[in-house]
């Protein structure tokens, strides 16, 4: 029989190199036929802003330092062939790794896993610096695993210079780096001496490398602040919040508007300067950009005082996804291309992880060398569990999870020939049991992804179709779009279609039933979130409360798609004020400290005062305590407007405006209150500034139509109202109307219409 085990050792035979190298070479050609072209322009905008001088004060601390100066450099088309090249070597340097540790079949098993992974393909072409994290990550591992550097200066030299580089590209990798200089310092073989000089030369050479190029990007940006950090409170808040879900991170949705709403190749990364001028509004002062962070981690550190069993269920559920779950992505574009590489025959993410998982069990058992790749795994799962768990942060466990999983698969021939070894092979086939049952539990909660990324591709067919003109099939594609994921008609430009119809959400619910079934609570959920807006809010109460009893819970940034809060939405509609009421309790007892269930608590207050009282007397002091003063503002004007307060919803709005006069979504927030004042001049004056603002957002055109028409009725031939009328026939889909409309409004303009009348009109003839 065939030795499938042979003897580790620090040299790599060259057929084995070759081998290798032959497979990253294959890899990265692989890579870029799938994908010749580059996603995400964040850092090449930063790049081309921090070249002219525009990349102004603390957003230079927002960016990646290293990796900005990379994109400086190199052309984007050049940096996705520089990362094709990178993924090649991470192929090789995976083989080499899991070769020296566990042998020649492991390390060949290793790159041949490696090669085939689908994250390290998608990430190739993303502009982002994590896939050269991956590589630094698996350089490290070749320096400190190769027997001829260990315990040499070399070594620690080569060591401390790709833990530095990856720190300047991300600089949680100092985590890693202390751990490092922890077990430089408790090798007992090494004289003591010698290990302080291993030791001052790693962390030396690593805090140098790391530290150029930060200075160098802060020397560059225009007024920038030294002490600026890379936003670490902001990401710890959205991965902390009482809305997590344990996939990514949740934001605050006004936080996410606004972003979306000023977002150019100007302004290309706007969130983190949002976290901080949100900061600043709270504590009414200019603070710094550290104490401007630190408000955030305080913000985290309330909740787990105040809610310490939510706060360890959040991190819990942070744990199963970050090991077992499908990858989540941030940046839709990269959810589109995993999901048309997952169609081939390559290895997903879970595959891998449960892979490395039972390997990394076995390899224990069998007391095999696993102490550097567990500190690799360590930091990352660390990361992962402080910040929030997204792909870019899982990525550099890959190639670990292939030498792990290739190490073990080469040790269990061998081990069925042993008593001991066969004893051990079954304890490793049950934790591979308990893994995948958990890892099938956690896939189903990870079907709002599955879906969103179904969503997110026919969102790009009704924009190709609207582009082309190509009305029906826009409709059709729209329908389509909202039966994969009903939460698009937050974000979406829908201009051109009837998104609001009854109708089109009744069909999307059939098409959803249809194409996605009804087996997972997600499934049952957003088909139950369409029946509600195609009017059969009573109809799905029974399947909202299966879902309340079941415990599902989502979050969309901080919007709680709440089966809980739906209910009582749609009890609230029907004049059930009491039961609505004892619906946001209930949401509140299972998810507590949520924005939106503490911000329904408070505007039910003012409706049902007595019955509100007795449950929700803590509630204005929790939403004060847990979040931001204009993220809970925001949730309250909304929340008051749903409950029929729209006094209240106005006084909400115009103290947030006072503090963020550009937010188009507030000025649609006030014009909706004055509508149902019956303020209606005011009312549309307000609903035009915000389609001025933000004129690709789908802003609900229904509680405007009656104040609308009244001023319209009353002022027939003013040229503005006939422009927003157009406008706002476009957004319920009635085409000729809208064209009748803004053909008025020319004429009445004459030869100087407004800029806004002029895009409008653009728009009608060639929708972008």
């Amino acid at each position: 029989m065939t030795q499938l085990v042979d003897v580790p050792s620090g040299e790599i035979p060259r057929r084995s190199l070759i081998l290798f190298s032959a497979l990253g070479i294959l890899h990265a050609g692989l890579g870029l036929l799938l994908e010749p072209g580059w996603l995400f322009s964040k850092y090449p905008d930063a790049a081309r802003l921090l070249a002219s001088g525009r990349l102004l004060g603390e957003a230079s601390a927002d960016y990646s330092p290293l990796y900005l100066l990379l994109n400086l450099l190199l052309s984007p088309q050049a940096m996705r062939w520089l990362q094709a090249l990178a993924g090649g070597a991470c192929v090789v340097g995976t083989g080499v790794v899991a070769h020296r540790l566990f042998g020649r079949w492991a390390g060949l098993l290793a790159a041949i896993l490696c090669a085939a992974s689908v994250p390290l393909l998608a990430y190739e072409a993303t502009l982002e610096p994590d896939l050269p994290i991956a590589v630094l990550g698996v350089g490290f591992l070749a320096v400190v695993t190769r027997p001829q550097l260990r315990g040499t200066l070399r070594g620690a030299l080569l060591a401390g210079g790709l833990l530095g580089l990856s720190a300047a590209l991300r600089p949680t990798a100092l985590l890693l780096l202390g751990l490092t200089a922890a077990v430089f310092l408790m090798e007992r073989a090494t004289p003591w001496t010698a290990r302080i000089r291993r030791t001052a030369v790693l962390l030396a050479t690593a805090l140098a490398l790391a530290a150029l190029p930060t200075v160098a990007v802060r020397r560059m940006a225009a007024g920038a602040d030294l002490r600026a950090t890379m936003s670490v409170g902001a990401v710890v808040q959205m991965g902390n919040r009482p809305e997590g879900t344990g996939f990514g991170a949740q934001p605050p949705l006004l936080i996410k508007q606004l972003e979306a709403q000023g977002r150019s190749a100007e302004n290309p990364d706007a969130a983190h300067g949002l976290y901080r001028r949100f900061a600043r509004v709270a504590t009414a002062g200019e603070l710094s950009p550290g104490a401007a962070e630190f408000y955030w981690v305080a913000k985290v550190i309330t909740f787990a005082k105040a809610e310490p069993l939510a706060f360890l269920q959040l991190w819990a559920r942070k744990l199963a996804v970050f090991l077992l779950a499908p990858h989540a992505h941030d940046i839709s574009l990269v959810r589109d291309l995993e999901r048309r590489l997952g169609a081939l025959p390559l290895l997903g993410a879970v595959p891998i992880a449960l892979l490395g998982l039972t390997g990394w069990g076995l390899l224990v058992l069998q007391r095999r060398r696993t102490l550097w790749l567990g500190l690799v795994l360590v930091t990352n799962l660390l990361l992962g569990l402080v910040f929030y768990v997204v792909a870019r942060y899982q990525l550099p466990c890959v190639p670990v999870w292939c030498i792990l999983g290739a190490g073990a698969l080469s040790a269990v021939v061998p081990a069925l020939r042993e008593p001991w070894g066969r004893r051990q092979l079954g304890v490793a086939a049950l934790v591979f049991a308990i893994l995948a049952t958990v890892a099938v539990q956690t896939g189903r909660r990870a079907r709002m992804l599955e879906r969103g990324a179904a969503g997110g591709a026919a969102m790009r067919q009704f924009y190709q179709a609207r582009q082309s003109g190509l009305w029906s099939e826009a409709l059709q594609a729209f329908v389509e779009a909202q039966a994969a994921q009903p939460y698009l008609r937050m974000t979406g430009d829908w201009r051109g279609v009837p998104f609001e119809s009854e109708a089109l959400a009744a069909d999307s619910a059939a098409r959803s039933i249809e194409q996605f079934g009804l087996d997972t609570d997600a499934d049952l959920f957003l088909a139950s979130r369409l029946s509600v807006a195609a009017g059969h809010c009573i109809e799905a109460l029974p399947a909202l409360r299966d879902l309340e009893a079941a415990g599902y819970h989502w979050a969309i940034y901080d919007h709680s798609a709440d089966p809980t809060l739906l209910a009582a939405e749609c009890l609230e509609a029907q004049g059930r004020m009491i039961e609505a009421i004892a619906e946001v309790a209930a949401s509140l007892k299972m998810r507590p400290g949520t924005v939106e269930g503490l911000a329904a608590a408070v505007a039910a207050s003012a409706v049902a005062p007595e019955e509100a009282a007795r449950l929700f007397a803590q509630a204005p002091a929790e939403l004060a305590a847990l979040h931001d003063p204009l993220s809970a503002g925001y949730a309250l004007a909304r929340a008051y407007l749903a409950w029929q307060n729209p006094a209240a919803a106005l006084r909400e709005a115009d103290r947030l405006l006072e503090n963020l006069p550009e937010a188009a979504v507030v000025h649609h927030v006030r014009a909706t209150a004055l509508a149902q004042l019956g303020r209606t001049e005011d009312a549309v004056a307000a609903y035009d500034r915000a389609l001025t603002l933000f004129p690709r957002h789908p802003f609900a055109t229904r509680p405007l139509d009656a104040a609308l028409q009244t001023e319209l009725t009353a002022h027939p031939e003013r040229p503005d109202l006939l422009s927003l009328a157009g406008e706002h026939a476009l957004r319920k889909g009635r085409l000729d109307e809208a064209r009748t409309l803004l053909a008025r409004a020319s004429q009445r303009f004459g030869p100087f219409p407004t800029k806004v009348h002029r895009e409008r009109l653009r728009f009608l003839t060639n929708p972008r």
